[in-house]
C-alpha cells in the first residue's frame, strides 16, 4: 500500500495484481456536525462503474468507527474520495479507512511513502 497526503486529504492506494483501490479522506473537527461529502473521481470517460457512492460511504464509516474504537480516537470524515471503476468488493474500503486512521494516529509524521 502507498500512503500519501496533500495536506488536506489522506490517501491510500492499494494495488495487488489485477485489483486496485484508491481512498482519500479529509477530516473535520470532532465537535463539528458537518455533512460528509462523497466524491467519485472519474479517471477516464466511459469507465465501467463497479462501486456505488452510498456503499463506499457505508464501508468507510464502519471502518472509521472501528478504528476510533480500537484506538480510543475521535476521527470524523468530511470528504470521502474513491474511484467508481476500482475493484470490488466494496468491503475493502472498510479496511482502507481503518488503515488510514491507524497510520495517521500512530505515525502522523511518516504519512509519505510506501509501506507493506
Amino acid at each position: 500500500m502507498q500512503f500519501l497526503s496533500d495536506g488536506e486529504i489522506y490517501k491510500v492506494v492499494r494495488i495487488t495484481g489485477p485489483t486496485h483501490n484508491f481512498l482519500g479522506l479529509a477530516f473535520m473537527q470532532p465537535e463539528t456536525n458537518g455533512i460528509v461529502s462523497v466524491e467519485p473521481i472519474t479517471m477516464n470517460a466511459g469507465e465501467i462503474v463497479r462501486l456505488r457512492a452510498d456503499e463506499v460511504r457505508e464501508q468507510v464509516m464502519e471502518g472509521i468507527k472501528e478504528a476510533n474504537a480500537e484506538l480510543g480516537a475521535n476521527y470524523h470524515p468530511r470528504r470521502i474520495q474513491f474511484v467508481p471503476s476500482d475493484s470490488t468488493p466494496v468491503e475493502i474500503y472498510r479496511m482502507l479507512a481503518k488503515r488510514i486512521i491507524q497510520r495517521l494516529h500512530t505515525e502522523p509524521e511518516s504519512y509519505q511513502g510506501t509501506v507493506d
